[in-house]
């Protein structure tokens, strides 16, 4: 092993340390996939742990055991495992001691290994509900909203008493707009209530709003005081609430009354009046989620509820959030009727240098080097050799905005990046507030507006997302020139795939109604994929405008290279064929996939080791993932590299897998990497979402595996780890294949052609800049 290469005891996983800067990653959740596979396997052994310990449950359905034998979740116990009390009494124990062990874990700051004790906890108490729950809460924490659904799922199935995961999970069933799991759960909660008063008066929460009549009686039957008062007049129907002598306080009834009726009139009319003790915390927070659920005609006075509820609990900072960006949302529910584009400046008089292109970006080169700016500066680069005056802009508060870059300091106006100007549109260390929307794309206008003046642009050409789309066209009107906005991916769908609840809020559509509304009004519209294309005119975008010109690759540089022989002793290769993925480490890649999948290839085989090249969000995770799944031996996990080490790295590959999760915006959206490895004539495997599908003709210039399905992706693998022949002639093929079609040279010139379509020339400018003149480098 080379110096500087470290390797861990037990799992075999080894860290390039002079070029990986993973080690502080933040923890993230198991991946989708793998929490799926577990899923499956905790049923089993649900089935068979309840078996072992109680005879009746053999004959028993799921649904039965999980309403007439399951013992009492706020005493944590293991679900419908039955057996003499002092066996589920020890049960219970052992659980919430793992539990809370790991909840002190978690909280500590060491999340892979909280998760990994939570995981270990479920396979030996898999009908412990908060167990279930508590590794829900620590992947919705996470952002990982489906994966934790599965455990709410669980937590629910085995008790739906268990009001803190039935709460969860409603509000993300409801998302997925899946009422029939919904109501299957809440038909278990008269059996969860039996023999458990200290239940009642919760359970009224989730019975009453959704019509668990059944589940009503039995509270009314069984219960007394406000518990019974509540219930009985839900079942009475009576628009006046009557005090039944039992000494509660009229007004707290009226209020928990009009709180699961949904009666919002009446909620806030005593509200006021009542004292902080007497406000019902929880139920007034599953109030506000049913509330923000509505569309926006019926959220009115959602702002104010909050703040009676922050009256309770103000340390609540899921609430807390939602009143903060209630006043966003407020805005951006206005901008659901069409964005303004009335430019809040007089029109500029000027003649536009035929030849200058403004080109506005989100991130750029140095500052941020992935697709998004790898693509920006590669056309940039092409667009000026084809002798056009091309220049980038930044959007207004970049790079002071993005994390790790609010120290940055103060910025040249203009900086020179591998001969490519960059306009910074905030020098100045600011931080801009980019909502309301319509207040930051004026201020971003009118800073735009006056650094364009004197640069004349013949065309404003944005690139995503909606902010610079907008400011792009309103600027273009305001300078009377054309505005092409091109569309990398649509954000909101890339946020809607991790957090399903936040795609069914207003924040959402106002992002698809102005991302929408930047495409309509633009001049042209650019994508990068057909599916993007598709989905633009699905939104009422005309389809004779768009163009799609995909990413490339700059195949002057990704040239095939020998093995970079120090890379491979450091690593501890040898002669084993090497499967490798360069690029970001985040979810929605499905490199889950790829852990699973060498495990299966692992039963049979040990000439392959894996080599992940990239740091990110799901890195943490993912090295959890593959220590739990004992491959550590196969892995190599080298970090983030250098721009100019990539190179070095991706000669190392002979398969490069690219395992995106049929997500929405893996559907549409193409990442870069797997052009560079055609480039460095290595074999591609894709999943055959549709992005990936359009660039990869399936035995020919790469292979496709079944979206989402780890025996596919293992059987691609195998196939290229058996037939070597096949694997050069795939590369061979690859690269061809790119050498064609991919070149940013011929992309650029795609662009061109458009430029010149809005009257644009491309007239050299060499000449117009006299030697020693002091104007700006573009």
């Amino acid at each position: 092993m080379g110096a500087g290469t470290v390797s861990l005891p037990r799992s075999g996983l080894r860290f390039d340390c002079r070029r990986s800067d993973r080690a502080n990653g933040e923890a993230r959740a198991m991946k989708n996939s793998y929490l799926s596979g577990l899923r499956r396997a905790i049923w089993q052994l649900r089935y068979r742990s309840a078996a072992m310990l109680s005879p009746v449950v053999r004959h028993t359905s799921e649904r039965e055991v999980g309403s007439s034998n399951r013992s009492d979740v706020s005493t944590s116990g293991p679900g419908s495992l039955s057996g003499t009390s002092s066996e589920v009494s020890s049960l219970t124990s052992s659980a919430s001691k793992l539990r809370v062990e790991a909840t002190t874990i978690w909280s500590e700051g060491d999340r892979t290994k909280a998760l990994r004790l939570l995981r270990r906890a479920l396979r030996k108490y898999p009908m412990d509900s908060l167990l279930w729950m508590s590794l829900g809460q620590r992947l919705q924490e996470l952002g990982l909203a489906d994966s934790a659904y599965f455990a709410y799922v669980n937590a629910v199935e085995i008790d739906p008493g268990n009001f803190v995961a039935l709460e969860q999970f409603i509000a993300i069933a409801e998302s997925q707009n899946d009422p029939v799991i919904i109501n299957e759960v809440l038909s278990g909660l008269p059996a969860a209530l039996k023999d458990k008063p200290h239940r009642h008066l919760e359970s009224l929460d989730f019975s009453i709003p959704y019509g668990i009549d059944e589940a009503v009686a039995v509270v009314e039957k069984d219960a007394e005081g406000i518990v019974a008062d509540v219930a009985k007049c839900y079942r009475e129907r009576e628009q006046q609430v009557n005090h039944y002598g039992t000494g509660e306080s009229t007004a707290e009834v009226e209020l928990r009354t009009a709180i699961v009726r949904d009666d919002l009139t009446t909620a806030l009319r005593l509200l006021p009046s009542v004292s902080t003790s007497e406000i019902p915390g929880s139920s007034l927070r599953r109030f506000i989620r049913r509330l923000r659920a509505q569309p926006p005609g019926g959220r009115t006075g959602l702002t104010a509820l909050i703040g009676h509820y922050l009256r309770v609990r103000p340390d609540d900072r899921w609430i807390a959030q939602w009143a903060t960006e209630e006043s966003g949302e407020t805005h951006d529910e206005l901008m659901l009727g069409g964005y303004d584009f009335s430019p809040q400046m007089p029109h500029v008089d000027t003649v536009p240098a035929r030849d200058t292109i403004a080109y506005l970006a989100y991130n750029s080169l140095p500052y941020h080097s992935a697709g998004y700016s790898t693509r920006t500066h590669s056309l940039l680069k092409e667009l000026r050799r084809q002798r056009w005056k091309a220049f980038g802009v930044t959007r207004l508060g970049y790079p002071h905005d993005m994390p790790g870059w609010t120290d940055v300091g103060k910025l040249d106006p203009t900086e020179v990046i591998d001969g490519v100007p960059y306009l910074r549109l905030s020098p100045d260390p600011e931080v801009v507030r980019k909502r309301p929307v319509k207040s930051y794309v004026d201020c971003y206008v009118e800073r735009l507006v006056e650094r364009l003046k004197d640069e004349r642009p013949a065309i404003i050409h944005a690139a995503s997302n909606h902010l610079n789309g907008l400011a792009a066209v309103t600027a273009a009107r305001i300078l009377d020139v054309p505005s092409i906005y091109e569309v990398r991916g649509l954000w909101e769908v890339t946020r809607g795939s991790r957090d399903p609840i936040w795609a069914t809020g207003p924040q959402y559509r106002s992002i698809v109604q102005l991302e929408t509304d930047a495409a309509k009004n633009a001049t042209r519209i650019v994508t990068i994929t057909d599916a993007l294309r598709a989905e633009l005119v699905r939104r009422g975008v005309a389809e004779s405008k768009i163009t799609v010109i995909p990413n490339g690759v700059d195949t002057s540089r990704f040239l095939p290279a020998p093995k970079e022989q120090t890379l491979v002793d450091d690593l501890g290769i040898g002669n084993r064929t090497v499967i490798g993925y360069v690029g970001s480490i985040v979810d929605y890649e499905g490199l889950g996939l790829l852990v699973e999948a060498t495990a299966a290839l692992a039963k049979q085989r040990d000439d392959f080791v894996v080599v992940i090249v990239g740091d990110g969000a799901d890195a943490a995770n993912l090295i959890s993932l593959v220590e739990a799944t004992g491959v550590g031996q196969y892995f190599r996990f080298v970090g983030r590299v250098s721009h100019d080490q990539v190179e070095e790295y991706y000669s190392l590959i002979d398969i490069a897998p690219f395992p995106r999760l049929p997500l929405p915006v893996c559907e549409m959206v193409s990442p870069l990497k797997p052009f560079e490895a055609m480039a460095m004539q290595k074999a591609v495997v894709a999943s055959n979402v549709d992005a990936l599908a359009e660039i990869i003709t399936d035995g020919v210039n790469g292979i496709l595996f079944t979206k989402g399905d780890v025996e596919s992706l293992a059987g691609s693998l195998r196939l290229l780890l058996d037939q070597p022949e096949l694997r050069r002639r795939i590369a061979d093929s690859g690269r061809a294949w790119v050498e064609e079609r991919r070149q940013w040279s011929s992309l650029a010139s795609k662009l061109s052609s458009i430029y010149e379509s809005l009257g644009a020339r491309r007239e050299s400018h060499l000449d117009e800049l006299r030697e020693g003149s002091n104007e700006s480098p573009l």
